[in-house]
């Protein structure tokens, strides 16, 4: 009954609001940066340039064509009034990479899933009033999302500068659409919007001695909006006439304000790297939400992962990453329940020319009740 409420109230928004919230659960925004080295912005695979510092671009000194698949365990609360998540369009890439270096330039376009999620709302039930036991109407509702970014990258390399030292400026625009598929007893409809972002990038990298390197990256991303309208069908329910006859009225169309919005955000990473032997990665961020929202505060992210090289070919790492979503008045214990510790554990395996990413991660360890999940990710690349 209480998912049937609160699901009455998200199409009576949707259907009737200025505008309605997309995209708003953040297990739909899950770890973009992982792979097998751990969670960095300066350190990554190919497949993951979409979400990277763009200035880390410079790192990729050969052709290189990436992709990932991800898969993640369903929550079955994941919101209030005992609201489930999962993935959905699994068949679907979560990143694409290809980047092309040219002298100190590099270019790269890509692809990755900013957000997707699909709300599970059990089984719901209307009522007319004519006969509640022979009346009753059962439906499965369905709420599905996905944000693809399609972006275009480039940085330029300053080398010797200062000396033994590298620095690195990127750029990157994306296009991002809006897909949301929504499907109820009494409205449907099928949107696709779109918005733009932008980030900038700086890379500074060192050698400290003959086998040790340090690189510091800082990295804002910009805010993000995307708001259109589309059509919904809209079939009113069916009421009792005064004869006791079910009325059915005509279908119609209704207008529906979409709107997906996220914070500009600021990144630093640091690397640390004794070659052929272990890699330490570190990173922290901060999202700015209560520039968006006054009822949401300002949110820290942090990471940290340690690889350890066994040979040029096979590398394993373990890390950490942590998040949080804080309410500024925390109705139903809602920023606990939507803290995460993720345990990162992953393998870079190379064989000639092709590399094969694994990763995961697992929040059960120490994480709210809306967030114990299993993330799994699958990274293949070529070099030319």
């Amino acid at each position: 009954m209480k998912k049937t409420f609160i699901l009455l109230l998200l199409i009576f928004n949707n259907l009737f609001s200025q505008e309605s919230s997309s995209a708003f659960i953040p297990q739909g925004l899950s770890l973009p940066l992982l792979n097998g080295y751990g969670i960095s912005a300066i350190q990554n695979d190919v497949s993951n340039i979409s979400a990277i510092n763009p200035a880390a671009l410079g790192n990729f000194e050969k052709v290189e064509f990436g992709f990932s698949y991800q898969y993640e365990g369903e929550i079955k609360e994941a919101w209030i009034a005992e609201i489930g998540s999962k993935r959905i369009n699994n068949m679907i890439p979560q990143s694409v990479g290809f980047v092309f270096p040219f002298n100190n330039l590099n270019f790269a376009i890509s692809m990755n899933q900013r957000y997707n999620s699909t709300l599970l709302l059990g089984e719901g039930e209307i009522f007319t009033p004519c006969n509640l036991d022979e009346t009753s109407i059962f439906y499965n509702p369905k709420i599905e999302t996905i944000i693809y970014n399609y972006a275009f990258s480039t940085s330029y390399k300053f080398e010797n500068l200062p000396p033994k030292s590298e620095f690195s400026v990127g750029f990157r625009v994306g296009l991002n659409n809006l897909s949301e598929n929504l499907d109820f007893y009494s409205a449907s409809y099928n949107a696709s919007i779109f918005g733009n972002d932008f980030s900038f990038g700086m890379l500074y990298s060192t050698n400290l001695t003959y086998n040790r390197n340090l690189s510091l990256g800082l990295y804002y991303q910009s805010p993000l909006e995307i708001k259109g309208t589309t059509k919904a069908d809209y079939e009113p329910i069916p009421y009792c006439g005064t004869n006791g006859d079910i009325i059915y009225n005509a279908s119609s169309q209704a207008d529906v304000n979409l709107a997906a919005q996220f914070p500009y955000s600021l990144r630093f990473d640091l690397t640390f790297t004794q070659i052929e032997q272990f890699q330490f990665l570190f990173s922290i961020s901060k999202s700015f939400w209560s520039k968006l929202d006054t009822y949401i505060r300002d949110q820290v992210e942090f990471s940290s992962s340690v690889s350890y090289f066994i040979n040029k070919s096979l590398t394993f790492s373990v890390g950490f990453a942590k998040s949080e979503k804080e309410y500024v008045t925390n109705f139903v214990d809602i920023s606990r329940n939507l803290e995460v510790a993720y345990f990162t554990a992953g393998s870079v395996f190379t064989i000639d020319d092709l590399s094969i990413n694994l990763s995961y991660a697992d929040s059960h360890l120490s994480s709210g009740d809306f967030r114990k999940t299993r993330i799994g990710k699958l990274g293949l690349s070529y070099t030319f």
